[in-house]
């Protein structure tokens, strides 16, 4: 049996690398909104170049002519992920190995991993507005139902923050705009709600829902910040 090296970050067992199944095949695993998948491998036989696959994720090739001996070398544990939607035509993640250049595919173990749905952080914690009007109040932003809102003053600049009770990093954020909307506006992030930075910035907003992704910043407090409505209320 072959010594196989796993001294790479979230390596599995070194059981998992001390045996591979060669051929093209087809696995389907039960599977249920987005997950991380692991592909893990380990070549024991070829050299770089002599053993050349594909791989396809729902249908979609994510490796193409993939050689485990020219990625990590022989005799090591190679691992590639994956960020797998929802599988619109079943409940299923379902992994294909086909040929490429050379020789058959191989594979020593597969992970599929859920990705927990996001947290909401901001529901009914407490808030603090630049003003209020038409009989609205702060709580109603974060309160999770859709009937209610939050109106500021019709004037220029407005801003909401949110307290999470805890230092967060923020990677992503949800607005529900009613009729009335921002059109230019900063989403900020503060550890005392004084000093604030800005991890998200709009300036030709069209009002609806926003959903903002791929954000990084520390923060406890969460502020949108607007500086030019899209209305003039």
């Amino acid at each position: 049996t072959a010594t196989i090296n796993t001294n790479i970050a979230n390596a599995a067992p070194p059981a998992v690398y001390q045996t591979q199944r060669w051929g093209t095949n087809t696995y389907a695993i039960p599977a249920t909104g987005s997950n991380i998948v692991r592909l893990h491998f380990a070549e024991v036989t070829f050299s770089p170049g002599q053993r050349q696959f594909n791989v396809a994720i729902n249908g979609q090739q994510v490796l193409t002519n993939f050689d485990v001996a020219a990625t990590g070398g022989k005799f090591n544990a190679v691992i590639e992920s994956f960020n797998v939607g929802p599988n619109s035509a079943s409940n299923y993640v379902v992994i294909s190995f086909t040929l490429g250049a050379h020789d058959q595919p191989e594979i020593c173990g597969i992970e599929v991993i859920p990705i927990p749905p996001p947290v909401n952080l901001a529901l009914n914690r407490p808030v603090v507005v630049s003003s209020v009007a038409d009989g609205t109040q702060g709580s109603s932003a974060v309160d999770g139902n859709f009937s209610t809102r939050w109106g500021s003053a019709y004037s220029d600049p407005q801003w909401i923050y949110v307290d999470l009770g805890a230092i967060y990093n923020v990677t992503g954020a949800d607005i529900f705009w009613e009729a009335a909307y921002g059109k230019a506006y900063q989403i900020q992030v503060s550890s005392n709600a004084s000093a604030w930075t800005t991890i998200y910035s709009e300036t030709t907003g069209a009002g609806g829902t926003e959903y903002l992704t791929g954000l990084s910043g520390l923060g406890r407090y969460v502020r949108m910040y607007g500086t030019a409505r899209g209305t003039s209320y």
